[in-house]
């Protein structure tokens, strides 16, 4: 799938969708951490949200990526996630997760 990513941050997305159903669930554990402020370049981004490497260490997941290809940036995947659901109603990864650089 193709995102063109806004350049917000996790806490910024998560002013944007807000938690419950079309938003982050309602942990917080990561609000403080600094990956929560950070953000990549704003810009459109391939990614694939297929759950094909499920139950592979993180080392065994970058190993299988296609060559030029790193692990997409948290914001990058949470804002995909949630703009498909506002646009589609249909969740994305709703039985696995996925890992993010």
């Amino acid at each position: 799938m193709t995102h063109n990513y806004s350049g917000k941050n996790l806490l910024e997305l998560k002013k944007s969708f807000g938690t419950g159903k079309a938003g982050f669930d309602g942990n917080d554990w990561w609000l403080k951490e600094p990956f929560a402020e950070s953000r990549a370049e704003k810009g459109e981004y391939e990614l694939d949200l297929s759950n094909a490497l499920v139950g592979l260490t993180f080392e065994e997941q970058k190993e299988k990526l296609k060559d030029g290809y790193t692990p997409a940036h948290p914001a990058i995947i949470a804002e995909a996630i949630f703009t498909h659901y506002k646009k589609t109603g249909k969740r994305l990864c709703e039985n696995y997760t996925l890992r993010t650089s």
